[in-house]
């Protein structure tokens, strides 16, 4: 998707009013809570989630043996239930400064570091999509572990110097750690397909 010129220079044009003007986004969000709602329509989404998928969890997790892909489920799945309600207990209510900070240092933690467990997921699969292969099982266990540790060292960093802007350091685990999983998913998957074999067992 790309703009018109038109629609391009209205888009300088309010970036520059937005500039000039600071003043008129003091306490927006004071009045209207719109990341809260926004929160809570997330938080709803993963309930009926939560809801609808049950009975496959019950089926098929419970029942199954101990493995490492099963504690990286259990945090994977029940982990951002508690993220997203201590999100939204940030967003309505009014929390001194000091404590207001510890509240988003755990939220954003708790984003962070599970974003790593389902990360590990795929990786697990991907593995197992190439057979365990020492070098597929090596890279990815690297690129995982670079992953982890850049994102912990920049969100370290940013919860330091907070100034509770949009935190965007969390989701390079997303961008960068997923990539490469999917990539190498992809392969293996089209090559099975040309063999005209099933390659999900």
């Amino acid at each position: 998707m790309s703009l018109s010129p038109s629609d391009a220079q209205k888009l300088v044009a309010f970036l520059r009013f937005m500039e000039e003007n600071k003043d008129l986004m003091v306490g927006y969000n004071t009045k209207v809570p719109v990341e809260g709602y926004l929160m809570i329509g997330s938080l709803t989404v993963l309930f009926f989630d939560y809801l609808v998928t049950f009975d496959r969890e019950v089926n098929y997790v419970w029942s199954s043996p101990w493995s490492l892909g099963l504690p990286l489920f259990y945090l994977n799945r029940y982990v951002p239930f508690i993220d997203l309600a201590l999100f939204v207990h940030i967003q309505f209510s009014y929390l001194a400064n000091e404590r207001c900070h510890q509240h988003v240092s755990v939220a954003i933690w708790l984003v962070s570091v599970p974003s790593f467990f389902g990360q590990m997921i795929i990786v697990l699969r991907t593995c197992a999509l190439w057979q365990n292969s020492r070098l597929i099982v090596w890279f990815l266990l690297l690129i995982s572990c670079a992953t982890l540790g850049v994102t912990s060292v920049f969100t370290a960093r940013t919860l330091a110097n907070m100034t509770y802007n949009v935190l965007t350091s969390v989701f390079i685990d997303n961008i960068t750690g997923k990539t490469d999983d999917i990539e190498l998913s992809t392969i293996q998957s089209r090559a099975a397909s040309r063999m005209d074999r099933d390659w999900i067992t």
